[in-house]
């Protein structure tokens, strides 16, 4: 091979490197937004979260967590979220995506939503399954205003709307309340 057939395979590797390295920053990860504009990036990864005298409150796991840095907001998918405060039953909520908006005080849920607890003594668990959850953070609450199904052994009820306190440990189903139950 002649010296200048090799030079050129250097370059041309070099340019082909320098792309790699420079461009690959510039890669678009999700539709519109580069991961030049997001802040971190975790795969697979786990939120701890506890209130404002330091106990633990929640752990969010998500297959994917990327922070949007310009509005400060935080995208999850697959997220799995464990909500206990101190004395009362976790809940567990499952979701096929959702946002914590900048401030941090929301978690919002959407696709699939499921929330299951074991509301009275012995099984089986109570599972409440909605498209779209807020969890407030400061007041202990979710919240949605879409269609609702609360499934339990026995019974089943659907309604417009979900009001979940977890430090009253209540739910208020909100409008076109439905209920069936069985022997």
């Amino acid at each position: 091979m002649s010296r200048n057939a090799i030079l050129l395979v250097i370059v041309v590797a070099a340019a082909v490197a320098s792309f790699l390295l420079i461009g690959g920053r510039q890669t678009t990860d999700t539709p519109g937004r580069t991961t030049a504009e997001s802040g971190y990036y975790l795969r697979d990864a786990t939120i701890e979260g506890v209130d404002d005298q330091g106990r633990h409150i929640y752990s969010l796991r998500a297959e994917r967590i990327l922070q949007q840095a310009g509005e400060q907001s935080v995208i999850l998918e697959q997220v799995d979220l464990e909500y206990a405060l101190p004395d009362t039953e976790p809940w567990q909520l499952r979701a096929a995506s959702g946002v914590i908006p900048a401030g941090g005080e929301l978690i919002e849920l959407r696709g699939d939503v499921t929330m299951e607890e074991q509301l009275m003594r012995g099984n089986p668990l109570t599972r409440i399954s909605t498209p779209e959850l807020a969890i407030d953070l400061l007041s202990h609450t979710a919240t949605t205003s879409e269609r609702v199904d609360i499934v339990r052994d026995n019974y089943s009820l659907s309604a417009i709307g979900l009001l979940a306190d977890f430090q009253q440990q209540t739910l208020r189903l909100e409008t076109e309340v439905n209920g069936r139950f069985l022997p």
